[in-house]
This record gives C-alpha cells, structure tokens and sequence, in this order.
C-alpha cells in the first residue's frame, strides 16, 4: 500500500467507528485542540505534564481535531512544538480544521514558531481538502426520513 493509499486509510478510522486509544485517555477519543493545550495546562500544574508530553510523542497516530478554533497562547505555542518536534518523522498526525493552511500562521501568532511548526508539519504531509455539505447534515437528513 503506497504512503497516499495509507493515509487515507488511517483518515478513515475514525470515521468508521474504528476506535483507538490515545494513552492518556481512557476512552476511545480524539482530543480537540483547544481541549488538548487545556488539558496540558492542568497537567502541569498536577505534576503530570512530562508523562502526558512524552505519551503524546508516542503514541502512534495523534489526531488533533478543530485546528484553529481559537489562536494559540505562547505556552500552547511552545507545547505543539515539542510535540510536533518529538513526532516528526517517527509518528503521524492528523490534523482535521475549517480553516486553509495559508491560515494557520495567524492562529499560531508568533513568526518563528509559526515557521517552525508549519514546517514540521507541512513537510511530507498528505493534504486532503473535501469539499461539499457537512457530514452532520447529511446525517440528519437521513435521520429525519426514517
């Protein structure tokens, strides 16, 4: 299976109601971003940062969920970087948001960390941009006609 067939494969598990386990959760989850860096917050100041951070370096494929719903903080900043940094080029990631990549630099904020974590994320990346209604109203339209 060719790398382009993989990700779209991987894309799909979720979708499918294939779950997987994030090690910090202990449910079948994919973290929302603003979710994540809250939750980051919280771990530090309960001790437990470092063993979050490294589990979020491993784990085998992290998908981070609404991108861009709200601009990073410096300390959000500076988390996704260590996180991208200890991933890149050993785990993947997905990253599912509305807003087009030539975005993204706003809502990091900072140039320099803007620069560095668009390019270790950019860089091999396999980029899918769907188009047409949304998956909730389809739903809901076939809700509605049984």
């Amino acid at each position: 299976m060719d790398q382009s067939l993989r990700t779209l494969f991987v894309a799909a598990l979720p979708a499918r109601g294939i779950p997987f386990t994030i090690p910090w959760i202990h449910t079948p989850s994919i973290p929302s971003v603003p979710k994540l860096f809250g939750e980051l917050v919280l771990a530090r100041g309960h001790g437990r940062y470092n063993r979050i951070s490294r589990a979020l370096g491993n784990v085998q494929l992290l998908i981070l969920d609404d991108w861009g719903l709200e601009p990073l903080d410096s300390q959000a900043r500076h988390d996704l970087l260590e996180i991208l940094e200890e991933r890149y080029g050993r785990r993947s990631t997905i990253i599912t948001s509305q807003l087009p990549v030539e975005d993204w630099h706003a809502v990091i904020g900072d140039p320099t960390y803007a620069d560095a974590i668009l390019d270790r994320l950019v860089h091999n990346a396999h980029r899918l941009n769907l188009h047409g209604e949304s998956m909730r109203k389809t739903r809901t339209k076939t809700a509605e006609k049984t």
